[in-house]
């Protein structure tokens, strides 16, 4: 069923967790077996997508559930067969039509190292720079409710912005009563050092084009893009989604439980980077002719080394566990020190 190979891929992306996953496709089973039984009779006046939004509505209780189940198939459908739009439009009326709203901000930062510090549950969070001295912040809030001056009045209770001159405060609050989507895109000065602390649950983060001092973020059901950064202490975590970093970092934690790390490190100055994943692949590439020490080891998977001037200090190949120590032979402290774990995956260093 092409419905059913949707929801795969919406779980692998990140977009929907297990559990609801599991739901979905059980209401689509049962909605996909009453249609076939139905199929030759005249009495059965029901379309497909009809039956699957009977069963939604029976299995599914969870209001945290079917957001996430909605947000995902928005992210995946495309005008496709006319049973996936017909999907697209029982989706539709189960969860009704929501009341949109947009906020515009902007202001300068009179510090030369100022925070910027974003929470925010049901949608994506993009931050990338510009020459000029001010940001601008824009907001998008979808609010599912019985009509606009409830929504509008939902959107005044779960917002919350701190602006001064050396801090950006973002706080969307959650509404567990009504559908509530968030999308925050802020473009920042690109010649500012920042203190970032960014946490996000179900929706992708991505960043572009800027500096930090320090740098938190956390998702849960979202992937993280960050990509051509400059990082001198950051902490990175994903769960149930991919973590893409390109750029440098004098030292970084990057972290996914049920998803992927693609790392492409450059090189500035010496690095210390520790990359964990469990469920997932490492996929980790180190500039052409840089000094390094590795420490990779596996439970239950594989490790792929593909460097020159390999140094092995330490080779261990068990049945379900792999440990690697290597080292190029110029180093001495200065390069990159990659420390790399996972349980049940692989790693692939090049």
């Amino acid at each position: 069923m092409e419905e059913m190979e949707m929801v795969k891929k919406m779980l692998k992306e990140g977009k929907i967790t297990k559990e609801e996953a599991d739901q979905l496709i059980s209401a689509l089973e049962e909605s996909y077996g009453m249609n076939r039984e139905n199929n030759n009779s005249k009495k059965s006046q029901k379309s497909f997508a009809e039956n699957i939004t009977e069963n939604i509505k029976k299995n599914i209780k969870d209001e945290e559930i079917t957001k996430n189940i909605k947000k995902g198939i928005e992210d995946s459908i495309g005008s496709g067969s006319n049973i996936v739009d017909e999907i697209k439009n029982m989706f539709g009326s189960f969860f009704g039509s929501g009341f949109e709203f947009i906020e515009n901000f902007s202001s300068d930062f009179k510090s030369e190292n100022p925070i910027i510090d974003i929470n925010n549950t049901n949608g994506k969070i993009k931050l990338k720079s510009w020459d000029k001295n001010e940001f601008s912040l824009n907001i998008k809030f979808n609010i599912s409710a019985e009509n606009k001056d409830k929504a509008e009045e939902i959107k005044e209770d779960i917002f919350n912005i701190n602006s001064s001159a050396d801090i950006l405060q973002i706080l969307i609050d959650d509404f567990k009563d009504h559908r509530i989507n968030t999308d925050i895109f802020l473009t920042l000065p690109a010649d500012l050092l920042y203190q970032g602390n960014v946490e996000n649950i179900n929706g992708k983060i991505r960043v572009e084009n800027l500096n930090f001092s320090s740098f938190r973020l956390k998702t849960k059901n979202g992937k993280i893009n960050l990509v051509d950064i400059s990082i001198k202490d950051g902490k990175v975590e994903s769960t149930n989604g991919k973590i893409l970093f390109d750029g440098w970092a004098n030292k970084l934690n990057l972290s996914t439980i049920n998803g992927m790390v693609t790392a492409k490190l450059k090189e500035k100055e010496s690095s210390k980077i520790e990359i964990k994943t469990t469920n997932g692949t490492q996929n980790i590439s180190l500039p052409e002719n840089t000094e390094y020490f590795i420490d990779s080891s596996i439970k239950i998977g594989s490790i792929s080394l593909n460097l020159a001037d390999m140094n092995f200090v330490k080779e261990r190949e068990g049945l379900v566990k792999k440990h690697y120590i290597l080292k190029s032979s110029g180093w001495s402290e200065n390069g990159i020190n990659l420390k790399s774990r996972a349980t049940n995956g692989s790693i692939n260093i090049g």
